[in-house]
């Protein structure tokens, strides 16, 4: 399930006070719990879901911002115009996150 952590290691901002390891496998098991409970929660705790799912995203996004500043490769990312451009999506899905899954209008 977590066969290559190495690629997420590069996106821990320096100033994570946990063990890089440990946080890219906690960040890993958060995913994978959102993404399940997304998919599979009734339709009426989707809202709170989403809110969560939403913190989340907004929790790890100084990870992308650290990859661009700190000149950090990974996922293909190796170019400060590739990381830069890796942004901008991401802050649209963090606030498509909420309307999407009924936690917003």
């Amino acid at each position: 399930m977590f066969r290559e952590c190495s690629v997420y290691v590069e996106q821990v901002p320096d100033w994570v006070p946990l063990d890089v390891d440990t946080t890219v496998v906690a960040s890993g098991v958060a995913e994978v719990a959102l993404g399940t409970a997304l998919v599979a929660s009734p339709r009426r705790l989707r809202p709170a879901v989403g809110a969560v799912a939403a913190a989340f995203f907004i929790a790890v996004f100084p990870g992308n911002i650290s990859q661009w500043a700190n000149r950090r490769d990974g996922f293909g990312l190796d170019t400060d115009k590739k990381r830069f451009a890796r942004i901008m999506p991401r802050r649209r899905r963090d606030c498509q996150t909420l309307p999407t899954t009924g936690s917003a209008p």
